[in-house]
């Protein structure tokens, strides 16, 4: 768990999740708001963190027991930024790091030592043209099952994600997709692929998060090859402080978080019909802005300040 407002990570051991270890240096992630995350590589022995305040990421090993080693820090060669959002390719082959500030991304590859070797970035405003009037600050993201393709959010009030390819030669191909919709849902920082989208066909979610725009989630038919993402839906969620987080589904349902404290409920079909169900609020919490849930269909949520929504990073040895 990536405690932004400590600069610490906490690690938790199943099945009673008992702390049993806290590690961190000073303002590793504590930088104007915009917080942190962590990722779990797919084998469990390896934690890669975006660390905002130290505008790096560093690397820890984790051995039995859930103990992390730190291994080494990292500032990609875009350059420094507020690094928040990170993430393993499904594979465990890649590391991928948004550097929204600067409009591109990072490649990472993961060496077997655990180290990471790095293989270059996509600066968006260099190859997409629509970047110099909509704005290409990516965010959130989540891949494709095969590890080839990454979508981006766009963290900008003109509604679309961004998205590249992913080879051992680096990122490569971006392209901005237009979501533009009829209740004006924008700051679309989060993509969702459902299972079969995941596959390479299906229902792509995507959360917008508001702020000068209207908060909700688009629906949008997704396919792999040819590469392509339409809007089916839009359903708009309004709160307190219109500003939407992390998106889970399990099967036909699904959750959103939503700042403050709110985790709204819905049910999806395959045609896009989204059915809002039961909002629930956690009075004991504060800035709830990603989600996770584990395959036993209990619903996890993480806490972070406010600012770029983050990615599901579960953290269990």
């Amino acid at each position: 768990m990536a405690n932004t407002g400590s600069n610490t990570i906490s690690a938790f051991k199943k099945p009673s999740y008992t702390e049993v270890g806290s590690y961190g240096e000073p303002d590793m992630f504590s930088t104007y708001g915009v917080g942190g995350s962590i990722a779990l590589h797919p084998s469990g022995k390896l934690l890669v963190a975006g660390q905002s305040g130290l505008m790096n990421i560093g690397v820890y090993s984790v051995s039995s027991g859930c103990v992390l080693t730190h291994l080494a820090d990292y500032t990609p060669s875009i350059g420094s930024d507020y690094y928040g959002p990170v993430a393993f390719s499904p594979d465990g082959a890649y590391v991928v790091v948004p550097a929204p500030d600067l409009g591109g991304a990072e490649l990472f590859k993961v060496n077997p030592t655990g180290g990471l070797t790095d293989i270059g970035n996509i600066n968006f405003y260099s190859s997409v043209s629509e970047c110099d009037s909509v704005g290409c600050y990516p965010t959130g993201m989540d891949f494709t099952s095969d590890s080839k393709l990454v979508l981006f959010g766009n963290a900008t009030s003109e509604p679309s994600v961004l998205s590249a390819s992913i080879s051992s030669s680096g990122l490569s191909n971006g392209q901005l997709w237009n979501l533009a919709n009829s209740a004006e849902v924008g700051n679309v920082n989060v993509p969702h692929f459902t299972k079969m989208a995941r596959g390479g066909s299906g229902v792509l979610l995507l959360g917008g998060a508001g702020f000068y725009s209207t908060s909700g989630i688009l629906c949008t038919n997704f396919t792999e090859s040819p590469l392509n993402i339409s809007v089916v839906s839009v359903t708009p969620i309004t709160n307190e402080d219109n500003l939407q987080g992390g998106i889970v589904t399990f099967g036909s349902e699904g959750w959103v978080a939503e700042f403050p404290s709110t985790i709204q409920s819905f049910s999806i079909s395959s045609s896009c019909g989204i059915t809002l169900g039961t909002a629930t609020t956690d009075s004991s919490a504060a800035c709830s802005l990603s989600t996770d849930i584990q395959q036993t269909s209990k619903l996890r949520v993480s806490f972070d300040k406010k600012g770029v929504p983050l990615l599901r990073a579960p953290f269990s040895a």
